[in-house]
């Protein structure tokens, strides 16, 4: 297995409204990819670990960190957006639900920059032809390549187990000292 990360690096971005980064800076783009060799490709499909996620997939931090650009993208199209309605409800002569309006765009901000940060990894993603990643400075790229090796690693160990899932494996089980032994049974888990 070995994985493959090539860098680019985008222009000076003024103004970029989606995915709702705002302000100047560099943009850079990690492309990723996982080279298998045919028996850890044949693996893959035995066991169908072509669709298994990578990553946890955390579903709350990107959507609480999604929040205030939202807010700030509804308020910044809250003014083209009553300025309109005002205009059409005066020529109609009757008022528009305005703020069930605004609601709706800040759940599209909302869902456009989640989607955005979510970020759900599987191994087919990484397989035919790869996947790039936009980082927004130095230190999210360099993260980024740090999480891409360590889901290598744990790629490489489930290949590594899934070879002898259909061998049989004894694990010895020792016994617990008394205070050890009331220190699993009361606490429930492993020590």
């Amino acid at each position: 297995m070995n994985l493959l990360l090539s860098r680019s690096q985008s222009g000076y971005k003024l103004f970029k409204l989606l995915p709702l980064r705002f302000g100047r800076g560099v943009i850079f783009n990690l492309h990723a990819e996982v080279e298998f060799t045919p028996e850890e490709r044949d693996l893959l499909r035995k066991y169908h670990l072509e669709d298994a996620r990578i990553n946890d997939g955390k579903f709350w931090p990107p959507l609480r960190e999604s929040i205030a650009p939202a807010l700030i993208a509804t308020i910044i199209s809250m003014i083209p957006i009553v300025l309109v309605l005002g205009l059409v409800s005066s020529i109609l002569g009757i008022g528009l639900p305005i703020y069930w309006l605004l609601f709706l765009v800040f759940l599209g901000w909302l869902f456009a920059h989640f989607w955005d940060n979510y970020d759900n990894l599987r191994i087919i993603d990484l397989m035919n032809g790869g996947r790039t990643f936009r980082c927004d400075g130095v230190v999210s790229l360099i993260r980024r390549e740090y999480d891409m090796e360590r889901a290598c690693i744990f790629i490489r160990q489930v290949l590594e187990s899934a070879r002898h899932w259909h061998d049989r494996e004894a694990i010895a089980v020792p016994a617990l000292s008394r205070e050890d032994a009331r220190k699993v049974i009361l606490t429930a888990s492993p020590i």
